[in-house]
Order: C-alpha cells, then structure tokens, then sequence
C-alpha cells in the first residue's frame, strides 16, 4: 500500500512539474511573438512569477510620456524586484521612477541596493552619481 502511495505522490509531482514548464514555455512564446505590452501580460497571465515580464511591462509603462501610463509601471516594477531581487536593473528603475513620484528615500534605498550587487557597473554608478546630484548631495556623489 504505501508503494502505490509512494507511486501516485511521484506521478503527481511530476504532473505539476510538467505543467509548471509548459505554463513557463507558453509565456516565453507568447512574449517573444506578440507585439506590444499585449505580449506581456499575456505572458504574466502564463507565468505570474516570471520577472522578466514584469520588467519589461514595467520598463514599457516608464518610457510612455503620459503620466497614467508612467504609473502603470510601479506594480510591475515592484513586482520584478520581489521576484528576482538580486536584479541591478529591476531595481535602478524602480529607483527611478520612486524618484519621478518623488519618493526620494525610497530611490536612494533602490539605488543603493542595486549598486550593491553590482557594485563595479559603471551605469548603476553613474545614475547614482546623478541622483545624488539632483538632489544637491554633492559629497555623495563623487565620493573618494
């Protein structure tokens, strides 16, 4: 009796694998060939825990010059960097939308963590260095 338990636990198991990779396949197919944020939401409907999708529908909201669209980006970028947290990028653009909604504690903690993962990448720096430019912390922003 417990080798058919054993059996069915391994089946099931497998069953939920299986599906776990199709659901990540179709999104991964539906991202690559649809057009436009479309795209990735669908892929998001496919695999929620995708965060690349989340980043790229996160960084199309950003880039769009209408406000309500900007805001759209902040679920999708908080998202991603829930998700993967050991992603400079997710993070930088998150720090840089914190910062066009003026949340500036909130941008500078983003900063700081994504230049702490990757603390020889000379972009992460460099927008570093900028914010704290913006924000009149010159000492900051060219440290010794």
């Amino acid at each position: 009796m417990i080798g058919l338990a054993a059996r069915a636990l391994s089946v099931a198991l497998l069953v939920t694998a299986g599906w776990t990779v199709f659901q990540q396949l179709v999104a991964r197919q539906v991202a690559r060939f649809l057009p436009g944020p479309e795209a990735y939401h669908e892929a998001i409907r496919w695999d929620p825990e995708g965060a690349g999708y989340h980043l790229s529908l996160g960084l199309h909201y950003l880039t769009q010059l209408d406000p309500e669209q900007v805001a759209r980006a902040r679920p999708h970028l908080e998202r991603a960097a829930e998700l993967n947290p050991f992603e400079p990028r997710a993070l930088q653009e998150l720090a840089t939308l914190y910062e066009l909604d003026g949340e500036r504690a909130l941008a500078e903690r983003a900063q700081l963590r994504a230049v702490e993962l990757q603390p020889t990448n000379g972009d992460l720096l460099w927008r570093m260095g900028n914010f704290y430019l913006r924000s009149g912390e010159l000492p900051k922003a060219l440290p010794r």
